[in-house]
């Protein structure tokens, strides 16, 4: 199994970006004149200028129409709200000539789990499908591989009749000396522009069959907390960082919202104590390879620190 994909990266030095935005109207009469302030300490280098000339307001807003593209979910309600409008995005896009490839693939394209056999795909039932990244490969698995998966064909159109399946595999999988999941395109990328539930389900399948044992830290909370894990061997101590991000609907954030009864599970052996820098009660009962701990409550923050055997 081979493949190849080619980018350009930008590499930015050590540094603070600054952005400067400026706009004006053309006169026949009148030039358009602008001063941007660079500041002194700026890196050599580093100043960038774009200049963007529309013929009029509408020319403008065109320009960022591919953006409006959504993956359709939820009931009839909301899938219908977000397919009318790729709808016309495309209908347009395409009637003047500014549908790219990429632009496509984010309204049309699928991949097809077909009877979702493979136990990497425990969270997905028979036929289902999922969003395809907009940057995909074609490969080739190799003998001793399985493939969890396939690509369909491009149809062409937006949501007309599915072309079938493609012979092509977007996640390979293979145990030689361990368990290697390969997955043929962007996938997290993709899932870091979309938010789309399912591809997070699959991204966290592949990591869960990967690893193949219980992960070390598993958390039942909302997907609002934030919950990161430090060991320090020198004191024989763990040490969880837990973030709320639970708010209200408005951004920016004005209240944060407490989140209740967080369960935590450590494989870690034996634990001696557990404490919270808040002072919150927290609960450590002894499990198979490890320790479930329960946070009654987070409002904002909160440092547990777990003293282990």
């Amino acid at each position: 199994m081979s493949d190849a994909i080619r980018r350009d990266v930008r590499v930015f030095p050590d540094g603070k970006e600054l952005r400067f935005s400026i706009s004006d109207k053309l006169s026949p009469t009148v030039p358009a004149e602008a001063t941007i302030q660079i500041p002194a300490d700026a890196i050599a280098g580093t100043q960038r200028l774009t200049v963007k000339i529309y013929p009029g307001v509408v020319s403008q807003v065109v320009e960022g129409l591919d953006a409006l593209l959504r993956m359709p979910f939820g009931c009839f309600e909301q899938t219908s709200s977000t397919t009318y409008p790729n709808v016309l995005v495309l209908d347009y896009l395409k009637t003047t000539g500014q549908v790219s490839p990429e632009v496509r693939m984010k309204a049309e394209e699928y991949i097809n789990l077909g009877d979702a056999a493979h136990p990497l795909l425990g969270s997905f039932h028979e036929g289902r499908w999922l969003a395809r990244p907009v940057n995909a490969l074609q490969v080739v698995a190799a003998d001793g591989t399985d493939a969890a998966g396939y690509y369909m064909n491009p149809i062409g159109k937006v949501y007309t009749k599915p072309a079938g399946t493609s012979e092509w595999p977007a996640v390979v999988c293979s145990e030689p000396a361990g368990r290697v999941a390969y997955l043929a395109g962007l996938f997290s990328e993709f899932y870091g522009v979309y938010r789309m539930e399912d591809l997070e389900q699959l991204l966290v399948d592949v990591v869960k069959w990967a690893h193949g044992e219980p992960l070390p830290v598993r958390v039942r909370a909302p997907r609002t907390i934030e919950v990161e894990c430090y060991t320090q061997p020198e004191h024989n101590r763990i040490v969880l960082h837990l973030v709320n991000n639970t708010a209200d609907m408005q951004r920016p954030m004005c209240e944060l919202i407490p989140v209740h009864d967080i369960e935590i599970e450590l494989t870690c052996g034996a634990a001696t104590s557990v404490r919270s820098a808040r002072g919150v009660d927290v609960t450590m009962e002894p499990i198979d390879g490890g320790v479930r701990l329960k946070v009654p409550v987070l409002e904002v923050y909160d440092l547990v620190i777990v003293e282990a055997g």
